[in-house]
């Protein structure tokens, strides 16, 4: 052992050698007050039970309802740009700050050649592009009169940017004066497959002008049913030849991005090339011509941290009276390890310690029950069974998309959370303790 030393002297500086033993020393401590930690959970089993319950619970249902209010939130955006809105939208610079889907048609100026509109915002990062016409009037079958909005689109290129909507009855548009029409709408009608019916509007002079048609088919939005149900849509060229427009006009040039290109990006590339191009347009964020369904969406949002904080607070406060019990119990043990020379700082950290490795346990254990619990809920899905809730989970059953991101970071919350709450309560707890007042 000399020998060792005298090698080790030879070898090391005397600075290195004290950090050593200085390491051996804290390691040595630090196996100690793990072992307290430890015993002390074996020694009070049933309250570390209540509490690790307590902390699963709280991680489960954490994870559970933050993971089901993003796939909600996901799924409502989704369920607008898919079903009327598109990603991103062309407008005449004329149009007004209004919300186009709930707003009079008659209210939003016309683009007079959205063709030449469509060349010119070509960019990376567009997968579709199309133009729409919507018109508002009155449409009517033989028995049967409603006021609608019609929406004149291309069929061919609509269907990959409108993939929300779905064919019920029927099929797509195939005729010239073939219409589909919203399920909604067509029970009102009490129409039928093949059925003629005329649409009623007005041209740009005011003149009152109709439109033959004839229903090739039923759609409904899987997600916004409520909403889109009560539309018609028909081709986009036959609209314009029967209400006298010659060039192409539109209200709208609706843009379906790909992903690959940031969307802050894309819409700078179009500006700039509106600007080169000497263009007066305006472009808009789904966010800002859907303001109803954007309210409602960002409103959500703050379900799922009402519900965090809620669960923080009943978790927390039983923490509190978890960790106040367990010192009041061991208080005899607490004046021991004082009058031993053990430090304050020390019997915090041990109490501390056990509620670590107690956090460590339940939150490990709530994650990986929420993995399978999750996986499953996304493969089956939650029916929707009004058109209020399908409204609310975006689409006619609640897929939950996993999130690792939300099970880790609610692990690593839930693993720290009670051993911040046993350092506060045993610095409160312990700090008057002192050699003088020990009895």
């Amino acid at each position: 052992m000399v020998v060792l030393c005298i090698l080790l002297q030879k070898m090391l500086t005397y600075k290195e050698i004290r950090i050593i033993l200085l390491i051996k020393g804290a390691v040595k401590i630090m196996r100690l007050i793990l072992h307290m930690a430890v015993g002390n959970l074996r020694n009070h089993r049933l309250r570390g039970f209540i509490s690790g319950f307590l902390i699963f619970f709280s991680t489960v249902a954490i994870i559970i309802a933050t993971t089901i209010c993003t796939t909600i939130n996901n799924n409502m955006e989704a369920a607008v740009i898919h079903s009327c809105t598109g990603d991103l939208q062309i407008h005449n610079s004329e149009m007004a700050d209004i919300d186009v889907y709930s707003s009079t048609v008659a209210e939003i100026p016309l683009l007079l050649d959205s063709g030449k509109v469509k060349d010119q915002v070509s960019t990376p990062g567009i997968e579709n592009i199309a133009s729409r016409l919507r018109l508002q009037g009155l449409v009517m079958t033989e028995d049967q009169s409603t006021s609608v909005t019609l929406t004149g689109i291309e069929s061919e290129i609509e269907k990959n940017i409108s993939t929300k909507l779905m064919i019920i009855e029927g099929s797509y548009i195939t005729k010239e004066n073939g219409i589909i029409v919203g399920k909604d709408l067509y029970d009102d009608l009490e129409a039928e497959i093949g059925q003629a019916m005329t649409f009623y509007s007005t041209d740009l002079e005011g003149n009152v002008t109709d439109i033959p048609m004839v229903i090739e088919g039923v759609f409904t939005s899987d997600g916004l049913s409520i909403f889109m149900d009560t539309y018609l849509f028909a081709e986009l060229n036959y609209v314009r030849k029967e209400i006298g427009f010659y060039n192409e006009e539109a209200t709208e040039v609706v843009i379906d991005l790909d992903g690959s290109v940031p969307k802050e990006k894309v819409i700078t590339n179009i500006r700039k090339g509106i600007i080169e191009k000497g263009q007066s347009l305006r472009i808009d964020k789904w966010e800002d011509i859907a303001q109803a369904y954007s309210s409602i969406i960002s409103a959500s949002t703050l379900i799922p941290v009402a519900m965090i904080v809620l669960i923080f607070i009943v978790v927390g406060l039983g923490l509190v009276n978890m960790v106040i019990m367990a010192i009041l119990e061991r208080m005899k043990e607490v004046k021991v390890l004082i009058a031993l020379g053990t430090r304050h700082k020390s019997i915090i950290f041990i109490n501390s310690l056990e509620y670590l490795l107690l956090g460590i346990i339940a939150s490990a254990i709530g994650g990986l029950v929420c993995v399978p619990v999750i996986l499953i809920l996304g493969n089956i899905g939650i029916p929707a069974t009004t058109g209020m809730i399908e409204y609310v989970f975006g689409g006619s059953k609640l897929y939950m998309g996993f999130q690792p991101l939300i099970i880790f970071r609610t692990v690593v919350i839930l693993t720290l959370f009670p051993a911040l709450i046993a350092s506060i309560i045993s610095s409160k707890s312990t700090k008057n303790i002192s050699l003088v007042n020990i009895s």
